[in-house]
């Protein structure tokens, strides 16, 4: 479970009133929330992101976060504001309530372990509604571990917040990779992202060692070489495999929790390799659906022309910024594999 709720361990649960959602006549700029939720926040201007989550819908935007300072220096009356021009919580919250104005709307909102906030905006007459009122009553407000529910409750949201974030987890994917994007997800997730990516490159490895094993044994190869077997070697290729009938390939394994529609992240250390050695030698061995209990396979040949192409166009963007004193250093190029030709899959 990538998503897990911060160490404070209290989640705020309101019905929202008609000012929260914008439609008294207050003219009420903000939803105001409870104290003793998201105590880790500072207490005034936090403008920061937020996940908000109703049904399928999962999205991460602006969340303007503050308190009211009293005289004495101390803060009370913690709130979400509307913001400016720019697209936030209050302002979704309040599109997705216009679309239903006979309902009531609720509110759960709390904090994951890399401080990101998390707003789940549940209609009275949803199916997540529904099963968190059977635990949760009207009258609740901060849910913590002295709910005699709250176990329950727990593994619910943080099932859901898993569940209909997977778009934004395997983004994260990607970034871990690239630092494409970095400013947009907390430090700590993409720190998490890239141990679930380490993690997951050598899991995959280590499937590919033991297919390998298989098909020497079946007579398919005649040998191979696994070259990150004791350490990671640094090199742009992770086996060498050998066979009678033609010349050794350059195996590169590349491994993601998700489908195979996933981006396949090269560097350009394996571009200029494949395009200057790797020509009829390459192939990518994408081991994918790795967090399911069914690992599968898919090789992908004929890589070559597109790497031809990108570092061909590399080489022009480097003689043009070479003007300017300016060398570029470690690109990372995160590609559809659709482009390339692709075997059937296997199961591992």
């Amino acid at each position: 479970m990538f998503f897990k709720i911060n160490a404070e361990c209290h989640i705020g649960f309101k019905k929202l009133t008609a000012a929260d959602l914008g439609i008294g006549t207050s003219h009420q700029t903000h939803i105001g929330l409870y104290e003793g939720v998201l105590n880790f926040l500072p207490d005034v201007d936090v403008v920061s992101t937020a996940m908000l989550i109703c049904d399928g819908y999962c999205d991460i935007i602006k969340c303007y976060f503050d308190r009211i300072e009293n005289l004495d220096g101390t803060f009370r009356s913690p709130k979400i504001r509307i913001g400016g021009s720019e697209e936030s919580v209050v302002k979704r919250i309040r599109e997705f309530a216009s679309a239903d104005t006979g309902a009531d709307w609720y509110l759960l909102w709390f904090g994951l372990e890399s401080e990101e906030l998390v707003f789940i905006l549940l209609n009275a007459n949803s199916e997540d509604y529904h099963r968190l009122h059977s635990y949760i009553s009207d009258n609740d407000k901060i849910l913590d571990e002295s709910h005699p529910a709250f176990a329950a409750i727990l593994q619910y949201i943080e099932d859901k917040v898993n569940r209909v974030s997977v778009d934004l987890q395997k983004d994260l994917e990607v970034v871990a990779q690239t630092g494409r994007g970095v400013h947009e997800y907390k430090p700590k997730d993409i720190e998490k992202a890239n141990k679930y990516f380490c993690q997951t490159g050598r899991a995959g490895e280590e499937l590919i060692n033991e297919y390998f094993d298989k098909e020497c044994a079946a007579g398919h190869i005649k040998s191979y070489l696994w070259m990150n077997a004791s350490r990671e070697s640094g090199l742009p290729f992770d086996f060498i495999v050998s066979s009678d009938s033609s010349a050794a390939l350059h195996v590169d394994v590349k491994s993601t929790q998700f489908d195979c529609n996933q981006p396949i992240v090269f560097s350009d250390g394996e571009i200029r390799f494949i395009s200057e050695y790797g020509r009829d030698t390459y192939q990518v061995y994408r081991v994918f659906d790795m967090s399911n209990e069914q690992k599968k396979l898919c090789i992908y040949h004929e890589i070559s022309s597109y790497a031809d192409a990108i570092l061909a166009k590399q080489n022009i963007f480097g003689a043009e910024i070479s003007q300017l004193s300016t060398s570029v250093n470690l690109i990372k190029y995160a590609v559809r594999p659709n482009i390339f030709n692709v075997g059937q899959e296997i199961m591992l």
